[in-house]
């Protein structure tokens, strides 16, 4: 919801419609970098290994998003551009939240099947091979990041910064970049760390 708020700020009449999340929308970019910053401070304060939990629960978390992206798709939110493939969709619902009658690329179903293979990778692969504390956890930022990077470059809803200097990405992709680069040192991070004690 945060990062919601932050790009769509001009829109919003009073401060009361940050809480509003049924006039607005939850970001999964933003929702995994609250539950990446605060879930951990959680966990210390309850006395439960962070990164041993993280790197749990991260195996099924694209899972979880490639469903939701079948949502996303059933309601016409988070939309492609439009589009001759034979990919293309068409909606004719009018409380769809794609334009109507307008061939455009299913991007919540590209997104659905990228997710669906990370976490194919990360269940039969990843874990097999990553037995380091944050290991798991940091790969999974990564790849949902690298998924939402590529797929935002064919959405119709994209959101750019008022800096024309930098709107060649969108927010949304610059936002995926930053987390990339952040969970791919944090990978190295805990690959070293771990490397270190055992010699």
């Amino acid at each position: 919801m945060t990062l919601w708020t932050v790009i769509n700020w001009d829109t919003l009449k009073s401060w009361e419609e940050i809480f509003e999340v049924w006039n607005g929308g939850f970001s999964i970019l933003g929702s995994v970098m609250a539950i990446a910053i605060f879930l951990p401070v959680c966990l210390k304060f309850q006395k439960i290994p962070a990164m041993k939990f993280l790197d749990r629960i991260t195996i099924y978390a694209p899972l979880t998003q490639s469903i939701a992206r079948i949502g996303c798709f059933c309601a016409g939110c988070c939309y492609g551009m439009k589009t001759e493939s034979i990919f293309g969709v068409i909606y004719t619902h009018p409380d769809s939240g794609a334009p109507l009658f307008t061939k455009i690329h299913p991007t919540q179903l590209y997104s659905s099947f990228l997710l669906f293979l990370i976490f194919l990778l990360m269940y039969f692969v990843l874990q097999k091979y990553l037995k380091k504390d944050g290991q798991l956890y940091t790969a999974y930022l990564f790849l949902i990041s690298v998924e939402r990077f590529l797929v935002d470059f064919i959405r119709a809803d994209r959101e750019f910064s008022s800096i024309n200097a930098i709107n060649f990405f969108s927010i949304n992709q610059w936002v995926a970049l930053f987390i990339a680069l952040i969970s791919f040192s944090l990978f190295l991070y805990y690959s070293k760390k771990h490397s270190l004690k055992n010699s």
